[in-house]
């Protein structure tokens, strides 16, 4: 029997996992098709094959995890080869629109944080906070919100602008981090999985030689010696 973190059966890994994938793909995917079609006529071109990319990437997910889900329970090698299959496929997908993303968005995001981040009296993290409550709170509302928008009025500090640079800096490498142990994490999921397969395909060709050798016994099939040969 093959094994996870050392001593967990795979069975019981793609069961959890599958639970798991399924509910987070599930509402990405719903929340996804909500706001494109609420916003679809606002979106540029590039964008909206991106977010259908993704919603689609998702809503398969979804779909699949249902088949890890049913494939674990009744240990099916079809349901769960798809399901580990589609993990890898996810997998490759969801990084190449996350990197399409970051190389999109952090260009403009890094002149909002630092025009925030410099116009800000006080605790700047404390004003993040606030304004991410505040579009939650609109998202939840219909609203559209932008966390980091900033004032028209507002003057900058000259004297913030090093630090504020500074700190943008940190939270990249942080954001970045923090992505690249969620895809090693998401990774280590595709490996689970696909041990499962192995351990189904080992089950199934043992099972095909342990029948094999019962019919065997059964009809007690005896190759007779070789004749000898007399001078």
């Amino acid at each position: 029997m093959k094994t996870f973190c050392f001593c967990f059966p795979v069975r019981a890994g793609v069961f959890l996992l599958s639970i798991l994938t399924l509910g987070i793909s599930g509402l990405l995917a719903a929340y996804g098709w909500k706001s494109f079609i609420a916003q679809k006529e606002l979106l540029e071109t590039g964008v909206k094959v991106a977010v259908v990319l993704a919603n689609v990437s998702w809503s398969l997910l979804a779909i699949f995890s249902l088949f890890g889900f049913i494939g674990a329970c009744a240990a099916s090698l079809p349901f769960v080869s798809a399901y580990s299959q589609m993990l890898f496929w996810q997998w490759f997908i969801d990084l190449g629109l996350t990197i399409a993303y970051i190389a999109v968005t952090f260009k403009d995001l890094k002149h909002k944080f630092i025009e925030k981040c410099t116009t800000t009296d006080g605790n700047f993290l404390d004003a993040v906070f606030k304004d991410l409550k505040k579009s939650v709170d609109d998202a939840v509302a219909g609203k559209e919100s932008d966390p980091l928008a900033v004032k028209a009025d507002a003057v900058a500090d000259p004297a913030k602008q090093e630090a504020c640079e500074s700190g943008f800096k940190l939270f990249v490498g942080i954001a970045v981090t923090v992505l690249v142990l969620y895809k090693l994490l998401a990774l280590y999921g595709c490996v689970i999985a696909h041990r499962y397969v192995r351990q189904l395909r080992e089950e199934r060709t043992e099972d095909r030689w342990s029948s094999v050798e019962k019919r065997v016994d059964r009809h007690d099939l005896r190759i007779p010696p070789p004749p000898q040969q007399h001078v």
